[in-house]
């Protein structure tokens, strides 16, 4: 029932869906306070030079961003080819055009809005096969709808857990591999701790030994709101092909390449995710000093 109700609502169209924005707005975060304590501690600890008014205002925008890259998101169920590539365009794709053909690539992004239309509008553009990493949703029609979204255009999703044998497998099929790295490892992987936002942080470790290991070139790609609903896409060359980063060095690049994306417009990015509450264990690494 509620799968069809989604279905339903990505039909409307997007200037009603975004007075359904304004709505969810005002009842889940004024009223409600959907995660605000953990946006809040969020923010407070990632930027403690700004003042309380500054703060505030970032949370504002960043609920509104929130909202209405939901409902952007309910609408790529039904969105079309043509209208996908009106709402979303590429600034520079020869960065990542370069490498089509030639050579297994590794995409990085950030949870920064709106990654959802990113990432498909990536696939849509380029001919070469994509892979993309999730994690598993527990209500399984929810995790067939989001895998049908994210695979409309042919891109092939590999569980995170399995991420790294995955691509070993497709190495050598000049393959697109399309992750986002920027929140906190969950389950039994072992972790890179550096200082990411003025704390402590943990970043898969197995991300920066695939890139290290294969010597693929890295990309990173980030949406940069240009218009409401219109998106422009943005990559930039992180390593070459048959670089000699080691596995430390890769994170390090992109974890500044996501600090400094963040800095630029703190309100973009995903705050009501719990990032910090992740702890160091046993055969965890630390960044050398």
């Amino acid at each position: 029932m509620m799968i069809r109700l989604v279905l339903l609502l990505s039909k409307l169209p997007l200037g009603v869906l975004y007075g359904l924005s304004s709505c969810l707005y005002w009842i889940l975060y004024r009223f409600i306070g959907y995660r605000k304590s953990v946006v809040r501690k969020n923010l407070k600890n990632s930027f403690p030079e700004l003042s309380g008014k500054e703060l505030l205002a970032i949370e504002r925008t960043f609920y509104r961003n929130f909202f209405e890259f939901t409902v952007e998101t309910l609408k790529s169920f039904s969105l079309s080819k043509e209208e996908l590539e009106k709402r979303v365009t590429m600034k520079n794709p020869e960065v990542l055009g370069q490498f089509e053909g030639k050579t297994s690539i590794m995409v990085m992004g950030s949870h920064f809005f709106n990654w959802e239309l990113m990432a498909v509008a990536v696939d849509n553009y380029f001919p070469t096969q994509a892979y993309f990493t999730y994690q598993k949703l527990s209500n399984p029609g929810f995790n067939k709808l989001m895998l049908q979204m994210r695979s409309k255009y042919g891109a092939v999703g590999i569980l995170k857990h399995e991420t790294a044998q995955s691509i070993r497998e497709r190495i050598g099929t000049n393959a697109m591999f399309c992750i986002l790295a920027d929140q906190a490892p969950i389950g039994h992987a072992r972790r890179y701790w550096t200082t990411f936002l003025n704390q402590e942080s943990a970043f898969y470790y197995g991300i920066g030994q695939i890139s290290a290991l294969t010597h693929m070139p890295i990309v990173v790609v980030f949406s940069k709101k240009i218009a409401r609903g219109r998106y422009e896409l943005h990559y930039h060359l992180l390593a070459p092909a048959g670089h000699q980063l080691t596995s430390e060095e890769v994170l390090e690049r992109y974890k500044e390449w996501n600090e400094d994306l963040i800095k630029s417009n703190p309100s973009a990015w995903l705050w009501t995710h719990d990032r910090w509450k992740t702890k160091f264990r046993k055969g965890d690494i630390k960044k050398k000093e």
